[in-house]
């Protein structure tokens, strides 16, 4: 539970991975792909999801910011004998720019879910006329 009033607040994967065909763009805390996420999920590198239905998978915001603090000081829960950089194949730099991206992110938390990407494919043909 967050502090804010005891309710719990909960990520998409979009929120942490970014979404850049939203609109507006959704920037990503961790910038990872889908696929390193959930293998990281599977190996305990990442923290585990939250099922809200059948067909919905979320992430507690609290768990996520842990993941960031945790990255941004370069402590490594799975691997301690090699940075978190090294371990998720990402840049030195990472810690700052997740940081910044989870305090944005934290102060934006949004309940909305934006469009499918199929759908805003399919805007995006019939407006070209495809």
């Amino acid at each position: 539970m967050t502090g804010r009033q005891g309710l719990a607040a909960f990520l998409r994967i979009w929120h942490i991975l970014g979404d850049r065909e939203a609109a507006p763009p959704i920037e990503p805390m961790i910038p990872v792909s889908k696929s390193t996420w959930w293998q990281g999920v599977r190996d305990g590198r990442f923290p585990k999801p939250v099922k809200l239905g059948p067909r919905t998978t979320a992430w507690r915001l609290e768990d996520v910011l842990a993941l960031i603090e945790q990255l941004s000081k370069g402590v490594d829960t799975a691997r301690a004998d090699r940075s978190d950089a090294e371990a998720l194949h990402i840049g030195p730099g990472i810690g700052e720019f997740v940081s910044n991206r989870a305090n944005r992110a934290a102060s934006t938390t949004t309940t909305e879910s934006p469009k499918s990407s199929s759908t805003r494919r399919r805007r995006l043909r019939k407006a070209s006329g495809e």
